[in-house]
């Protein structure tokens, strides 16, 4: 009787070690957030209709929305150590990421284009 109470006991250690390990490994991803301005760090260069421009730094995978309403608009970007994309005129664009240390800008729209959202894709390494 004791070797099946035992067996028992170690059943259900093992089956909580397992639970325990299965929700552990299913954390979140970190959030995109905005930082400091740094070469490594993903830059979007925002401009107002009437003057005036600013830079936004972002680092960590993830999405965030951008309050580009009105007259602001991105006029470059620099990806830093990040592969990025923007969602804007109702899809995500690129179609494939830019890729990391890339400076993008639009020569065909001097006044920048309008981006609803922006996503940092995970580093592949």
């Amino acid at each position: 009787m004791k070797r099946i109470a035992r067996r028992a006991v170690l059943a259900g250690l093992s089956s909580a070690a397992l639970l325990t390990s299965l929700s552990l490994g299913a954390t979140n991803a970190a959030a995109i957030n905005e930082v400091p301005c740094g070469p490594e760090f993903l830059k979007l260069q925002l401009h107002y209709s009437g003057g005036g421009w600013f830079d936004r730094c972002y680092a960590n995978a993830g999405q965030i929305t951008l309050d580009t309403s009105g007259s602001l608009w991105v006029t470059k970007i620099e990806t830093g150590n990040n592969m990025m994309q923007w969602y804007g005129d109702g899809r995500w664009q690129p179609a494939v990421p830019i890729a990391k240390w890339t400076t993008y800008t639009w020569p065909s729209f001097p006044n920048g284009v309008r981006i609803e959202r922006i996503n940092i894709t995970a580093n592949v390494h």
